[in-house]
């Protein structure tokens, strides 16, 4: 049982890791359970058990690190963008996220990125 559960999460943490960012945007813990036909109870229950963290809180977090991909390669997209982009209902709710899993608001870490390139970006003979 442990077995088939560990490949059951690996198989979601790929399906979500995978996910093109058009569907990213919206999607659910609901929607894995339907495409792994299972029940959304067991579903949370042997990711929990498996990765220490909910399916939700790992789309979540998938979501972060798109941002911060969306913002590295595209320094011109405004927050708000990126928060459409990613499926939030406003920026002020995706601000919030991003703030919480990195310690500071997305602007802020623009700013911050903006420099230390600047800083390393010299050459030093």
């Amino acid at each position: 049982m442990e077995k088939n559960r560990k490949k059951l999460c690996n198989r979601i943490v790929d399906y979500i890791l995978n996910c093109p960012l058009e569907k990213l945007d919206n999607l659910t813990v609901d929607d894995i359970a339907k495409k792994f036909q299972i029940s959304k109870m067991h579903l949370i229950r042997s990711f929990k058990i498996c990765r220490n963290i909910t399916p939700g809180k790992f789309i979540v977090r998938e979501k972060m690190i798109r941002a911060l991909l969306l913002m590295q390669k595209n320094g011109n997209l405004t927050v708000n963008r990126i928060a459409e982009i990613l499926g939030f209902s406003t920026a002020d709710y995706f601000i919030r996220v991003f703030k919480n899993h990195f310690g500071k608001p997305p602007c802020q870490y623009l700013d911050c990125k903006a420099k230390q390139d600047r800083k390393y970006s010299y050459r030093k003979d």
